[in-house]
């Protein structure tokens, strides 16, 4: 097709104007981008388009006929959808890469670069969707995630390409400093996608969550004022979305640097590997499972009070009404635990979003102060859950950096923990490992190498029932047989006798340490878990919720009594 014919675009949108002279006269100012200041040089042989403010599209003469590549020049204030149509139209027409012309704050004019799929329908890696829905974030705030994303991708030819999603009437002085975010994070393909309802699209999942599709509605107040001035906030794919919060990251020197932004050759249709993660069967297989309805009917009605407690960021509070890294962490296991996943529950992907949104460039989920060990193996636990039953691919780096923080926590006696190791910080460290390796993500520390750290609490006078369900569990998570680790067998029966269910976290290590030891330990013990179904609180505005103890927060303890619950179908017996 003749890269200038443009059958696509209707003819009210775009006038083509084909001579010089009206060309310059149309040449609009390059949209400056104050955050994002590496640009290339503007090359000579490139074909020029030029996009008006009105719809209108303009050419220098004497240009090539079938350019292999474009470059744009595009008014601030051209609406989104006739950038969209032209970039289609190119893609369709066989143009191989575009180039955006932008400017530095200095006025210096300079290019990026993108290479388009060779299919305005071709899989995409990522999604970036621009709304009104929250403050204006600078779009230099998605460059972390999709850094830390491309990280993460295991095969290093995997292609991956990145969708942008605005509103139709969005101008594209905002679309550009994403486009310029995005190429910062050194992605090399490019697609613009027009919003439904004004940048928001139904939601693809299943379980009949129609509340979903409108999580992000536009406001049917919203004025037409609103609707065309202010900046754009963003959100991160994979669907349900990401939210990111603002960050200007430090730039370096605005340049122009001696060659291109970007790449130079067509990129192939992507293919995305659908299960890098493994899928949810062994280990995890039961989960979903229809389990007695003296369990199912307390989990059902927690959860419903657990999700009931969401803020609209994604996050869980503590009892002071802050939120909270490992409250959060919890809950989502338990969502998890249910068989729920990225894909079909907005509780989960709203909360996960929030933890990812909140990793530090090294890795780490856990914040500072007393229990960031605790929390950030939690965080990492949920994380590798997430990342495998939802085969979501994205969060494979976050997942991988998350695992390599791991060691910061990692005391000298090879336990985890803030200063000196403790029994959950390190039980909790061996559950995220074993997690992502069952779901192919290995960092370099093993649960076999450290589960040994257990070996001398077993007769040290400081142990505690606790502390030996931790062990019994994390004996299992790692591998070993209480056939044949006597340890185990005689951890199994000091466990169930003197296990205080009325601790949550006693009463979690122990369900599932006995679980999996089953015969007469597990007989003895799994009564107990009635009557912690009976403690539910049945009215009120607690209602399905369990009374806060033994310092765990209301949210929290909720959270354990529920995954304690759970271990009928969240794990099948490891050792049969």
């Amino acid at each position: 097709m003749h890269w200038l014919s443009l059958p696509m675009i209707p003819a009210a949108l775009v006038a083509l104007v084909t001579t010089a002279a009206t060309a310059r006269a149309q040449r609009p100012a390059p949209v400056e981008l104050p955050h994002l200041t590496r640009l290339g040089p503007i090359p000579t042989d490139a074909a020029v388009m030029i996009l008006t403010a009105d719809g209108r599209l303009a050419k220098p003469s004497g240009q090539p006929a079938a350019p292999a590549s474009v470059l744009l020049r595009i008014d601030r204030a051209t609406p989104f959808t006739g950038v969209a149509k032209l970039l289609a139209q190119l893609q369709d027409g066989g143009t191989e890469r575009v180039l955006f012309a932008a400017a530095l704050p200095d006025g210096t004019e300079g290019a990026f670069t993108f290479a388009l799929p060779e299919a305005a329908t071709a899989p995409v890696t990522a999604e970036i969707r621009l709304h009104r829905h929250r403050a204006a974030v600078p779009a230099t705030s998605v460059v972390p995630l999709l850094e830390r994303m491309q990280k993460g991708i295991p095969d290093p030819n995997f292609d991956f390409t990145v969708a942008i999603e605005a509103p139709t009437e969005a101008e594209f002085e905002y679309v550009l400093q994403s486009l310029a975010a995005v190429r910062q994070a050194g992605i090399e393909a490019v697609m613009l996608r027009e919003g439904e309802r004004g940048g928001h699209r139904p939601a693809e999942v299943d379980g009949g969550l129609g509340a979903l599709a409108n999580a992000f509605g536009e406001d049917a107040a919203t004025t037409a004022e609103e609707r065309t001035s202010g900046g754009f906030a963003i959100d991160l794919g994979p669907l349900p979305w990401i939210a990111v919060s603002g960050r200007v990251l430090p730039q370096d020197r605005p340049a122009v640097l001696e060659q291109p932004v970007g790449c130079g050759e067509p990129v192939p249709n992507a293919q995305v590997v659908d299960e890098f993660g493994g899928g949810a069967g062994g280990r995890f297989g039961g989960r979903g499972r229809k389990v007695p309805p003296k369990i199912g009917t307390p989990i059902a009605a927690g959860l419903d009070w657990l999700t009931a407690q969401q803020n609209g960021d994604g996050s869980f509070n503590d009892d002071a009404g802050d939120p909270d890294v490992g409250a959060t962490a919890l809950a989502l296991l338990a969502l998890l635990g249910d068989g729920r996943t990225l894909h079909t529950d907005a509780n989960l992907a709203r909360g996960i979003g929030w933890l990812v949104d909140r990793q530090d460039e090294n890795g780490d989920l856990g914040g500072s102060g007393a229990g960031s060990a605790q929390r950030h193996a939690l965080a990492t636990y949920a994380l590798a859950e997430a990342y495998g039953l939802s085969n979501a691919l994205l969060l494979r780096g976050s997942l991988v950096d998350a695992i390599d923080s791991l060691d910061r926590y990692r005391a000298d006696d090879g336990g985890f923990g803030d200063a000196t190791a403790d029994a959950s910080s390190t039980a909790l460290a061996i559950l995220a490992l074993e997690s992502a390796k069952f779901f192919a993500v290995e960092g370099e520390l093993t649960a076999a190498r450290i589960v040994g750290w257990f070996d001398a609490l077993d007769a040290s006078p400081t142990a505690t029932p606790t502390t030996h369900a931790a062990a019994l569990f994390c004996r299992h998570f790692a591998g070993m047989d209480p056939r044949t680790t006597p340890a185990m067998s005689q951890g199994a029966g000091l466990v169930a006798d003197k296990g205080d269910v009325a601790d949550p976290w006693c009463a979690y290590w122990a369900t599932y340490g006995l679980f999996q030891t089953g015969g007469a330990p597990w007989k003895s013990w799994s009564p107990k878990l009635s009557a912690l179904a009976a403690e539910q609180v049945g009215d009120g505005a607690d209602a399905g919720s369990w009374r806060p103890t033994a310092g765990c927060s209301r949210t929290a303890t909720t959270a354990l009594r529920l995954l304690t619950l759970e271990c009928y179908s969240r794990y099948t017996r490891i050792v049969r």
